[in-house]
């Protein structure tokens, strides 16, 4: 990886936090609030599922994408509604989502080579472009390495021992993905939802 692109990755990387540590037997807050909007993902897959996987087919971050998933909502969801949201976090709940209603039994073999993640993007990326580029890559690295953990941490309900274990196992293969001498800490909706959009793009039909 090239110095230009570490550091973008390290950008996109650097707003995001570890998930705080809380008493013995508690699930933390932050899981409460992901296993709720997780929930809310997968009511609008169930009602609007066509046109929840034709707005994350979008560039992530670009106008047509936040259009898309800004209109999604719908009525029959907003018990699982939330006081804040992010168009970022509702991607990847969404790819969670999709990728646990087709794999929850087993992983997918992947695809030989990754897809274009720069497709839809400006011919000459933008830093922000450049930064979602590089954090797919990031994924695509960890799931080409330990696609098991990977999937393992997808699947797993949130904040269970499945889904910490799994964690936990491939925090070593995210160290090894990430460049040399970066160490940046990420909360666990964000990187689960890209290994899920990872996943997803790269499953064998």
């Amino acid at each position: 990886m090239s110095m230009k692109h570490a550091m973008a990755l390290a950008a996109a990387m650097s707003c995001l936090a570890v998930q705080p540590a809380t008493a013995a037997g508690q699930p933390p807050a932050s899981d409460n609030a992901r296993a709720t909007f997780l929930q809310y993902a997968q009511c609008t897959l169930d009602v609007r599922g066509e046109q929840a996987r034709e707005a994350v087919a979008h560039f992530p971050d670009s106008r047509e994408e936040m259009r898309a998933l800004q209109g999604l909502p719908a009525n029959e969801c907003v018990k699982y509604a939330t006081s804040t949201f992010s168009t970022r976090l509702f991607r990847g709940a969404l790819y969670t989502a999709m990728y646990q209603s087709r794999f929850s039994a087993g992983a997918p073999a992947l695809i030989a080579s990754k897809p274009d993640f720069a497709a839809g993007a400006d011919q000459s990326l933008t830093p922000d472009q450049q930064a979602m580029v590089q954090l797919r890559d990031f994924a695509d690295c960890v799931v080409r390495h330990d696609a098991a953990n990977a999937h393992a941490a997808v699947i797993g309900p949130v904040g269970s021992a499945a889904e910490q274990t799994a964690f936990a196992n491939l925090q070593p293969t995210m160290s090894a993905c990430m460049a040399r001498g970066q160490n940046v800490a990420f909360s666990k909706p964000v990187i689960i939802g890209l290994l899920a959009e990872v996943l997803y793009r790269e499953a064998q039909s």
